[in-house]
């Protein structure tokens, strides 16, 4: 989601996003191109460095792209990255493919509800309402859209503001919020806790 994101914030006004899968016998490779404004090789080598970002304050947090890399490399992946001034990027993700064994290890832990020492997802209970924060509109939109496939109800809002009003009508299983917004996750917090939290960061 990341890259998507990153991609769309690269084209303003318009432009394309191409997202392409192809498996192979020993890995499966993900790549994410837009036609962009492109970067410069010294952009490319601090992208991966948590809280670099060329976009203006309140626009990003510079850590979209190191979150991306550290799940990659932790899966045993590589990521590339090609970018031509004024004509776009590919980002070029390859994961190895996990061998039968491991499937079948992760299957049988799955049963037991853990693999690995991870404990098993359980599903949220009825009503499954999610309240996404986020002041990024296309954020929102793909947030809404996916977790609206899954079967959640959602509600969304663009500020902490609007957010605490939506919790003061009502009933969430679960929010999910943009910690970097203007008077965020605190406020959310104190808000609807009856807590005093004035100055809170």
């Amino acid at each position: 989601m990341n890259l998507v994101v990153n991609a769309l914030q690269a084209m303003p006004g318009q432009g394309r996003l191409t997202a392409k899968t192809r498996a192979g016998e020993t890995a499966v490779r993900l790549s994410v191109q837009d036609t962009g404004t492109g970067m410069t090789q010294d952009v490319i080598e601090k992208l991966f460095v948590p809280f670099f970002t060329t976009k203006d304050v309140g626009e990003g947090t510079g850590l979209g792209l190191p979150v991306v890399h550290g799940i990659v490399t932790s899966h045993g992946g590589t990521i590339r990255v090609r970018s031509t001034v004024g004509q776009g990027s590919t980002f070029e993700i390859e994961l190895p493919v996990t061998a039968e064994e491991s499937l079948a290890d992760m299957s049988a832990g799955s049963a037991t509800g853990s693999y690995r020492g991870i404990p098993a997802l359980r599903p949220i209970p009825a009503p499954h309402r999610v309240l996404v924060v986020d002041d990024s509109l296309e954020t929102l939109e793909i947030l809404q859209r996916n977790l609206t496939a899954a079967g959640y109800q959602v509600l969304t809002a663009t500020s902490a503001l609007e957010a605490i009003r939506l919790l003061e009508r009502s009933a969430v299983d679960l929010v999910v919020t943009d910690l970097k917004m203007p008077a965020s996750a605190d406020s959310i917090w104190c808000g609807t806790s009856g807590r005093t939290c004035a100055g809170r960061r």
